[in-house]
């Protein structure tokens, strides 16, 4: 198993490499610990644990923009039994929505996914509620951000070729913030899938303008010089929303597969 870590600048960089080392320090000390009452299987053996930073590229799709970096390292990965990302402030993120400290421990995680035999597991699960009814996430997405989320959300996957009623679908609960593993085959496809949604955005004038609408969204902590630096605009623009939400939509396509949540949340809007 290899986990990403992703960074974006010199001072994330450095809690990457931190949150790498603290957690190779915490498996070593387990599977110490259990090698002296027990025997480790050999796909929990420290050796096959693995954590490395990855950079996040400058773009207006943020850390779905790191599939890119990610998928030119597939010769890193393609062997292994399941790769994921998460970012180095995922314990600070899962503490506050959570409201409780909160830490993760690979060991017991990757242990479970083998017991399972789940092909996808996310980190972080959400589901949206309104008037305490589970809503879907389109549902959910378009109420946070507007008509132009449904407008861009619509349009990029017409352009993929994907019909109204796959577009419109009710999955209620998402996998976010792009905290996830999965086995190298599909997590293969999902960059594939994303590299080709990324060029049409880019490359389809349409596109292109839906996208740089405004999202609403006023509880980011990028200032103003770097969202000019990223968007190119004064606000936060679809990109990074509709992007996000992408991997729910990829994963609802697959017949057959199994899928887990490591921590689950409902948020009332």
């Amino acid at each position: 198993m290899i986990i990403y870590v992703m960074y974006h600048d010199e001072k994330s960089h450095q809690k990457a490499i931190e949150l790498c080392q603290e957690w190779e320090s915490n498996l070593k000390l387990i599977i110490q610990s259990i090698e002296k009452t027990d025997q480790v299987e050999e796909y929990l053996r420290l050796d096959n644990f693995h954590f490395s930073p990855i950079n996040v590229p400058c773009t207006p799709f943020l850390e779905s923009g790191t599939y890119l970096s990610l998928l030119e390292k597939f010769d890193e990965w393609k062997n292994e039994d399941y790769v994921g990302l998460v970012t180095y402030s995922i314990i600070d993120k899962l503490t506050f929505f959570l409201k409780k400290q909160m830490s993760l421990n690979w060991f017991t995680i990757l242990k479970e996914t083998y017991k399972k035999k789940a092909d996808a597991i996310g980190i972080f699960g959400l589901s949206f509620c309104r008037s305490n009814t589970i809503i879907s996430l389109l549902e959910g997405s378009v109420f946070q951000h507007g008509y132009n989320y449904y407008n861009a959300w619509r349009s990029l996957l017409q352009s993929m070729g994907y019909t109204m009623d796959k577009i419109d679908y009710d999955n209620d609960l998402g996998i976010f913030c792009n905290w996830w593993f999965t086995k190298p085959v599909l997590l293969k496809e999902y960059c594939l899938f994303l590299i080709k949604a990324m060029r049409n955005v880019n490359e389809n004038p349409k596109l292109k303008d839906i996208f740089e609408r405004n999202a609403h969204y006023e509880t980011g902590n990028i200032n103003e010089e770097k969202k000019m630096e990223l968007f190119k605009k004064p606000y936060y623009t679809i990109h990074p929303f509709v992007f996000e939400r992408l991997l729910s939509f990829f994963l609802a396509q697959k017949d057959n597969i199994s899928i887990g949540c490591v921590t689950k949340m409902y948020m009332k809007l």
